[in-house]
């Protein structure tokens, strides 16, 4: 077989030996413009037997070999192009996406920068180097890329997609909305938009149009199990249990193995006061997904409610060993250890949690409760007074917060 294809591209060649560079190079381009691959590999071949370099043709063939498995052969080519023609940004941007795709992100990155330091305005590279940074979580350098992205190229929806997600992990949560409506504006069936658009309203508590939006997004893929539990949890929200319920048995008929589908449901359990219930769903949960952090605290949170206090510490402690970066499982953590009356390690949680969230009201409230009981007075009363609280202790025991 691989003897035949010689023959067949030595006749090829023999046939077309009076084209010249010129216009081997034009009839190969145009072919590869109208998307026929084939014919297009033929004169790019040709092209190279004569001894001709061009640096499209280098990277055009590049490209195709990678599209047919050919990664090696791709890179070789990438890497030639760019010696033979070192100001040619598109073989530095096809060089950085092969390097992605093995993973090896500082050469891709040090690639990319280089097309772009070439041609600041090639919009490929941006986009490239967005995905790096997203994937190693560098979400500052991420936006860097995409605004000027979105600076060159407004309507690009893909790119107002990733920075509006991108916001969304930042918190920056009316920025994100801003982003993804402008992208809805662009792409009005685009399920993946209407799915973040849903959860950063539900962030923003603007629970009426989260509803309405994530409906929309359901609609447009009624198979999603993420879009169904994004709905299902902005209803839990707004008390609407049973509908709710019902949503997240369809997702578990969909997908049994999807793991929010058991969190939510665990959370209507509580509800009903279905303690035990609850807590079967998030331990197959956690079973489905050991390395997810946001079972371990809905566990912890469970098994606190009904005083299994020493499990739930470890559960919270398990939570941040994995997330460290979440307040609200250092607060639960403050909690049940206020509740074993470990006074001290409760304050270091609740100062932990306060460091990473600032404005983070109850924790200040609860550190300050438990400093007075250690009887740091000053201290407590201090960290009290920034809730804007008026505080009555009485007998060092309790502590009354009127708002």
């Amino acid at each position: 077989m691989e003897l035949d294809q010689d023959n067949l591209r030595n006749n090829f060649v023999k046939s077309h030996s009076k084209l010249n560079k010129d216009r081997i190079l034009s009839i190969g381009l145009n072919y590869h413009l109208k998307g026929n691959i084939h014919e297009a590999r033929k004169y790019y071949e040709l092209f190279l037997d004569k001894g001709f370099k061009d640096p499209k043709v280098l990277s055009n063939y590049g490209i195709i070999c990678l599209q047919e498995g050919k990664a090696k052969k791709a890179y070789n080519m990438f890497i030639e192009s760019i010696k033979l023609f070192p100001n040619h940004p598109e073989s530095y941007v096809n060089l950085g996406s092969i390097l992605i795709d093995k993973k090896n992100f500082k050469e891709a990155i040090k690639y990319l920068n280089k097309a772009i330091s070439i041609n600041p305005e090639l919009s490929n590279a941006h986009l490239l180097l967005s995905s790096i940074y997203i994937d190693q979580k560098e979400f500052s350098k991420a936006k860097i890329s995409l605004k000027k992205l979105i600076k060159l190229k407004p309507n690009l929806h893909k790119a107002l997609l990733s920075l509006g997600a991108i916001y969304f992990e930042t918190k920056e949560f009316i920025d994100a909305e801003i982003v993804l409506k402008k992208a809805i504006e662009l792409d009005s069936n685009s399920y993946s938009s209407f799915l973040n658009l849903g959860a950063v309203l539900k962030e923003l508590k603007k629970f009426d149009e989260a509803e309405l939006i994530s409906r929309k997004a359901i609609h447009l893929n009624p198979k999603s199990v993420q879009a169904i539990n994004n709905l299902a949890s902005i209803l839990i929200s707004i008390h609407k249990y049973d509908e709710a319920e019902l949503l997240l048995n369809k997702a578990i008929n969909i997908d049994n193995r999807f793991f929010l589908s058991y969190i939510n449901l665990a959370a209507i359990k509580e509800r009903n006061l279905e303690i035990k219930e609850g807590i079967k769903l998030i331990r197959l949960a956690i079973k489905l997904q050991p390395k997810i952090s946001l079972g371990y605290n809905s566990l912890g949170l469970l098994l606190m409610r009904i005083r299994h206090l020493e499990e739930a510490e470890t559960l919270f402690k398990y939570a941040i060993n994995i997330d460290s970066s979440s307040s609200k499982y250092f607060y639960n953590l403050g909690q049940v250890q206020q509740l074993k009356l470990k006074y001290f390690q409760a304050i270091e949680s609740f100062t932990s949690a306060i460091e990473l969230n600032n404005d983070f009201r109850q924790a200040k409230v609860e550190l300050g409760t438990v400093l007075l009981k250690v009887g740091n007075h000053k201290k407590g009363l201090q960290k009290l007074r920034e809730c804007n609280g008026y505080i009555r202790f009485r007998h060092n025991q309790d502590c009354t917060i009127f708002s």
